[in-house]
Order: structure tokens, then C-alpha cells, then sequence
């Protein structure tokens, strides 16, 4: 492979991570929003479930993402596409 491809699939790599690792932060925040918020006891428990479901299976992607997976890092750059704007707005869950 040649130099400059393999600096791209670095790079590539590094921005998966730093992607997981942003929306991990984002969710985080929401949830202690969420905790913090005046919202029945009920659908507060439902919304942190939903949060803390999310997390986990970032938290899977990053490893993967550690380990050079390739689709993962796919997987990653797409999720990020898909969730941004939604954490943005906190409508997430």
C-alpha cells in the first residue's frame, strides 16, 4: 500500500475514535440532563434505558474501531451521520 494510502486509512481511523468518542460525550450530557430534569419518574427510566442501550453499543463499536476494524469504522462514520443531528436537538431518544 502506498504511503499517502496508508496515512488516509489513519487518519480514516483516528476520526472513527474521535467520532465514538464525541457522541459517547454528547450522550453523556443528555443523560445528565435527563436525570436532572423534572420528567415523571417513569418515562425518565425509559429515556436513560434508551441512553444507556446507545452507549453500550458505541462503547462495542469503539473497541472495534480500536481493533482496525474496517467495517466498523464505516459503521461508526455512518452512525455519526445519523445521530448528529438528533443529539444536537437532544431528540436522540
Amino acid at each position: 500500500m502506498s504511503d499517502i494510502k496508508t496515512i488516509q486509512e489513519d487518519i480514516k481511523h483516528e476520526v472513527a475514535i474521535d467520532i465514538i468518542a464525541g457522541l459517547l460525550g454528547s450522550l453523556t450530557n443528555i443523560k445528565l440532563k435527563t436525570v436532572h430534569s423534572d420528567l415523571d419518574k417513569e418515562i425518565k427510566e425509559q429515556k436513560l434505558q434508551k441512553i444507556e442501550e446507545i452507549r453500550k453499543t458505541l462503547c462495542k463499536e469503539r473497541d472495534y474501531v480500536y481493533r482496525g476494524d474496517k467495517d466498523a469504522i464505516e459503521r461508526a462514520l455512518t452512525t455519526y451521520a445519523l445521530l448528529y443531528r438528533l443529539i444536537d436537538k437532544e431528540e436522540v431518544i
